[in-house]
């Protein structure tokens, strides 16, 4: 056996799955990751016994209080992240809108660069005024 540093990639866009069944596992594969409802994953799983396996793991994985408990886990701390970097890309607008008004600039020139709304602005303004 050798290896190598070759790497393949492929990227499959869900979206563009053909509605019709064109035979080939890779179809049925699709299928069952871009399934939204559980009868499409039954549907799906009748027609391959490989994809019937990951069916039916999926579904204990979905049934298992410890995995939805890691799942949930993962999902708040993801939302945590956003949410924390939401905040900081706010706090350097808000920054870069008060040194554009030390600076003089228009308010509506700051509405355009920033994205902040007139009223932001104009309390951003008056605290600094204070």
């Amino acid at each position: 056996m050798e290896f190598t540093d070759i790497i393949e990639v492929n990227t499959l866009e869900l979206t563009k799955i053909p509605q019709a069944e064109d035979g080939t596992e890779l179809w049925k594969w699709l299928k069952f990751l871009s399934a939204e409802r559980e009868e499409d994953l039954n549907m799906i799983a009748e027609k391959s016994p490989q994809v019937k396996k990951a069916v039916v793991r999926l579904m204990e994985l979905s049934n298992d209080e410890k995995t939805k408990m890691l799942y949930e886990s993962r999902q708040k701390m993801e939302w945590d992240i956003q949410a924390r970097e939401r905040a900081t890309v706010r706090a350097t607008v808000r920054v870069i809108a008060k040194n554009m008004l030390k600076l003089n600039r228009p308010i509506d020139e700051i509405v355009e660069v920033t994205g902040l709304d007139y009223e932001e602005i104009k309390s951003l303004q008056n605290a600094d005024s204070r």
